[in-house]
C-alpha cells in the first residue's frame, strides 16, 4: 500500500538464541519510505552488534509524517491502511 508516508526514525530489534532481546534505534537525517535510505542505516545498526547468534531480526520505521510534512499518529496510519484495502478489494 502506498500510503504517502515517511518515516523519521528506524528501529532495529534482535532476538538472540539465548531469548535476549537487544533494540538499536536511529533518528534519519530526514524523513524517507525509500529502502534505499533504510537498508544501509539498517545494516549499521545490525553491523554495530556482530558478532551474534539471532533468532529473530525486526525493523520497525516510526515518527510518521504525511507529503505535507505534517506528523501522522499511528492509530491514523492503521485507519488509512485499512480503508485502502477495503477499496482495494473492492476493484
Amino acid at each position: 500500500h502506498d500510503l504517502g508516508l515517511r518515516g523519521h526514525q528506524l528501529t532495529l530489534k534482535i532476538k538472540l538464541s539465548n531469548f535476549e532481546i537487544r533494540s538499536r534505534q536511529v533518528t534519519l537525517p530526514h524523513a524517507t519510505d525509500s529502502s534505499d535510505d533504510l537498508i544501509p542505516a539498517a545494516l549499521k545498526l545490525l553491523k554495530a552488534e556482530l558478532p551474534l547468534s539471532a533468532r529473530l531480526l525486526g525493523l520497525k520505521v516510526s515518527q510518521w509524517e504525511n507529503e505535507n510534512d505534517t506528523q501522522v499518529a499511528s492509530r491514523d496510519i492503521l485507519a488509512r491502511f485499512l480503508q485502502k484495502g477495503d477499496e482495494e478489494d473492492e476493484e
